[in-house]
């Protein structure tokens, strides 16, 4: 299952802009009604790209929109922001809509990388923080880092 990191009311407030958008946005059949799915599909793809993006630095996925304590502040903020590229993205391929929202979404995702934004109560992973180091010799390649899980992966050290 996908990471939900927002939900159907935050995503009406953030594109509440005129009356029905969300709607609109939802609309694949363009019947005038939202269409099942659709909604939950751009939420699920935002948490793994959010998941994809973080998983080497924290431990991933982070709490659910419905758990509690819930999903940090920060990263609703990026999920909302993603999934609303996501469905513009659909209706307008290179729209504004989409690529501001892309922008602020993976704006706030490099500041968390490079450590200048951090995730309150959400440690980063122990270590080397994800970082990965490559040698190659005339033999086999050495390497170290970490994989998606956390865990550590050495080879030829």
């Amino acid at each position: 299952m996908a990471s939900v990191y927002t939900n159907e009311t935050a995503m009406e407030l953030l594109v509440a802009g005129d009356g029905g958008r969300l709607t609109m946005l939802l609309d694949l059949d363009e019947d005038g009604d939202a269409d099942a799915g659709v909604l939950d599909a751009a939420i699920g793809d935002a948490g793994v790209q959010i998941d994809a993006r973080l998983a080497q630095r924290f431990p991933t996925p982070f709490a659910q929109i419905s758990d509690t304590p819930t999903t940090p502040p920060i990263i609703q903020l990026i999920a909302k922001h993603l999934t609303a590229a996501i469905l513009y993205e659909r209706i307008q391929p290179d729209g504004e809509d989409a690529k501001a929202h892309y922008a602020t979404a993976y704006g706030l995702l490099d500041k968390i990388l490079a450590g200048t934004f951090t995730i309150p109560s959400v440690d980063p992973v122990e270590g080397d923080e994800g970082a990965t180091s490559i040698s190659y010799s005339a033999d086999e390649p050495q390497f170290s880092g970490r994989d998606a899980n956390g865990n550590r992966r050495w080879r030829g050290m």
